[in-house]
């Protein structure tokens, strides 16, 4: 409530000094930048509370120490790594299509975890299910900045990346608290079952990312 009431606020005081203002509000008339942000938003809504709750699983569902635990994201940052290194090309071919097939290989990935984690496996038959994970974060997070400015007017630069990075801190404390909730109200049932939970949050977050892509202009291009 606190944080609607502050933006209200923001974007009174802005409308207000039409000489220099902070964030020139024009700047969300552009439809690139506007789909492009909220991407962002439902991209980071799933990073920060994803690894939050993964490392809660690791180390309270599975018995790893911390140092154990770290080490089992080194498959998603494999994957993350060989995506990120391969989305310039595949964006100058498919544009911002790409950041939608990533969403849809990251929401793979994850229901193939919740899967690993109901069977209740061996932590090593989870590395196939990680990588892919890792393999959508890279697809969908590459090519995310470019679109989102790629129509800003160079005199908007500056404030629209500023805009951008807000927006990636207001996501990632966002999905730290839905997915807190969603993990902690499911905590009861024991630290597997609330993961469990917590996954099906971050795949209908994922999910979105592909359906918000598609508010893009067919011309975007990352």
């Amino acid at each position: 409530m606190s944080f609607a009431v502050a933006a209200l606020l923001f974007l009174a005081y802005g409308r207000r000094r039409h000489e220099s203002p902070l964030i020139d509000l024009t700047l969300f008339r552009d439809r690139a930048f506007t789909a492009g942000l909220l991407t962002q938003l439902a991209f980071t809504m799933g990073m920060a509370a994803y690894f939050l709750i993964f490392a809660l699983y690791a180390q309270e569902g599975r018995g790893l120490d911390a140092l154990q635990a770290g080490l089992i994201f080194t498959p998603i940052g494999a994957g993350y790594l060989s995506a990120s290194l391969l989305a310039p090309r595949l964006t100058a071919r498919f544009g911002h299509q790409v950041i939608a097939f990533g969403g849809l290989t990251r929401a793979l990935g994850l229901a193939a975890l919740l899967v690993t984690v109901a069977m209740n496996v061996p932590l090593g038959w989870q590395i196939p299910a990680l990588v892919v994970d890792g393999f959508g974060m890279g697809l969908a997070l590459a090519p995310i900045m470019g679109t989102v400015l790629a129509k800003v007017a160079p005199h908007h630069a500056g404030a629209a990346a500023g805009v951008l990075t807000t927006t990636q801190q207001v996501g990632s404390a966002i999905g730290v608290g839905l997915v807190g909730i969603v993990f902690y109200g499911s905590l009861a049932g024991g630290v597997n079952h609330a993961f469990e939970h917590g996954l099906v949050y971050l795949i209908a977050v994922t999910l979105a990312i592909a359906g918000l892509v598609q508010m893009l202009p067919r011309t975007a291009k990352a």
